[in-house]
């Protein structure tokens, strides 16, 4: 600021509170459960914008020092971790807790003439973070001195106006929370009902049966047994069309039809499991009614910025659709897509992620329909979905339905990652209706989901909003804009002053470990 409000002070972190490194352990000295001499330990994990005590480490009561030990109104913050967006994170602890903090992470002890919320609020704000982000190094992992967080500069408003400051910052705040609460509610109702009509879809009951339509109507109508036939029989043509032209173009042409017997029939599922089904529709093993196809590997060392792209799991969106922007975009040279022509993704084509690292979003099968103007490479780790006869976009709300995650849970053969083979999926069953009514399927469950995609982004813009006004109330309040001053309040200086001289005055605290157990080793609720 220019200019201070009436009062206030320029000071640093380190001036109003006493920054404390962590308790150093090893890690066979890490339980995950409460006895007797342990005490409980919070980690980096255990800070958000509250302080969890999920998931606690208990350590021995000889490692920690009695000023390692906490304190009402310490401010917790992770000191190092292998994400910047978590490094310098910080939470206060708001009532009394036996228990002490891990090596990964400081505590600021603010003085007690200071409004420890006060502080606690300041380092949620952009000017905190701005700092943190400038000052903690590392490559694998970022870290954070407690010098560098000593000497953060804040503006000191006076003792009474902190107070007021903290007070509406939490009333504000009470009120965001409430809003974003709502928003939460209804996000989660809008993905239940976006669940209920791919299941209704499913299961035959989101439009008219076909069975039902030909019956009002006296009409004939070829159910899905039938279709079935069609559409193994076209399938296995395609497949010799495949066949012959590779054995021609590399100048093995057959002279015979023995070639011909090498073709597998796919499997049909195994029904006696499965639920019942709408008149007119049937079961069909996924590898019966589509053609799987996986992607190639290509080398990172040739991407560029021009050329042919290449389409792999990042450009896989939840929504369904393929999306490309600069962050995942890669491009390889053109002469990539001449030498490998057969993995070329065109308009309209089902593509599945077969490989995930993150357990969110149902990243792992994930179905997605690119745009009519695609034209890509096949990546490795992701397959190609091929549909004979039957439409892509009902296809796609198949593979995008309740029964097709359950069916997927249970393929990972992974534990950090997560892995699926095309392999696998001729084992999940389909309900097949009849080709007229899976168009309309598709056409309904297209029109339901544009309406709720705008619903959706009417939420995102919301909660990005409530996010905003979140750190404009941060911004006001450390700009001395969220509450007036009052000319009868104590400067801040004078505050300052008084705690230099008292800190001056009193001997340096020293960590010295404790030998003595202490009482209270079990976690302790109520802190948050």
């Amino acid at each position: 600021m220019s200019e201070l409000p009436m009062g206030w002070t320029t000071t640093t972190l380190g001036e109003l509170a006493e920054v404390i490194r962590g308790v150093t352990y090893k890690k066979e000295q890490a339980k995950a459960s409460p006895s007797d001499g342990l005490l409980p330990l919070l980690r980096a994990t255990n800070i958000s914008q509250e302080l969890d005590f999920d998931n606690l480490v208990y350590v021995p009561n000889r490692n920690v020092s009695d000023l390692q030990m906490h304190r009402q109104g310490d401010i917790v913050i992770a000191a190092s971790s292998g994400s910047k967006a978590i490094v310098g994170k910080a939470a206060i602890l708001c009532s009394d807790w036996t228990g002490t903090f891990g090596a990964f992470c400081a505590v600021a002890r603010p003085h007690q003439a200071i409004a420890a919320k006060y502080l606690s609020y300041y380092m949620q704000t952009s000017q905190y973070r701005s700092y943190i982000s400038a000052c903690s190094a590392g490559v694998n992992i970022n870290n954070l001195k407690a010098t560098d967080l000593g000497s953060f500069e804040l503006f000191l408003a006076p003792r009474r106006e902190q107070d007021r400051i903290v007070n509406e910052i939490e009333k504000q705040f009470t009120r965001l929370d409430a809003a974003t609460a709502a928003l939460k509610r209804v996000q989660a109702n809008l993905k239940r009902y976006r669940a209920s009509v791919l299941k209704a879809a499913c299961e035959g009951q989101l439009v008219s049966t076909e069975a039902e339509l030909a019956r009002k109507e006296g009409r004939d109508y070829e159910p899905a047994d039938k279709l079935l036939q069609r559409i193994l029989r076209e399938r296995r043509a395609r497949w010799e069309a495949d066949t012959l032209a590779k054995m021609q173009a590399s100048g093995n042409p057959p002279k015979d039809d023995h070639w011909k017997h090498k073709y597998k029939e796919p499997s049909a599922p195994d029904t006696s499991n499965l639920p019942p089904l709408p008149v007119g529709w049937c079961w069909a093993g996924l590898e019966q009614i589509a053609r799987f196809q996986n992607g190639r590997p290509f080398p990172s060392s040739q991407y560029g910025e021009d050329g042919i792209r290449l389409i792999r799991p990042g450009n896989l969106h939840v929504s369904g659709r393929v999306v490309w922007d600069e962050k995942n975009t890669r491009c390889l040279p053109a002469p990539y897509a001449e030498d490998n022509s057969d993995l070329i993704v065109r308009g309209g084509e089902l593509i599945m992620n077969l490989t995930a690292q993150p357990l969110r979003d149902e990243f792992l099968g994930r179905i997605c329909i690119t745009d009519e103007d695609e034209v890509s490479l096949l990546n490795q780790r992701l397959a190609r979905i091929t549909p004979v006869l039957i439409p892509p976009q009902f296809m796609l709300w198949t593979l995008k339905s309740w029964r097709f995650r359950r069916f997927v849970d249970k393929l990972n053969t992974g534990s950090l990652i997560q892995h699926m083979f095309t392999s696998q999926l001729a084992e999940f069953a389909v309900a097949l209706p009849p080709i007229a009514e899976q168009q309309r399927i598709s056409d309904a469950v297209d029109a339901q989901l544009i309406i709720l995609n705008s619903q959706e982004k009417t939420l995102e813009i919301t909660n990005a909003r409530s996010s905003s006004l979140r750190r404009a109330t941060l911004t006001a309040a450390f700009t001395g804009q969220l509450v007036p001053q009052d000319p009868n309040d104590e400067p801040a200086s004078a505050l300052l002053e008084r705690i230099r001289v008292e800190r001056a005055s009193q001997p340096r605290q020293k960590a010295t470990r404790n030998s003595k157990q202490r009482p209270g080793t079990a976690r302790q609720r109520g802190a948050k």
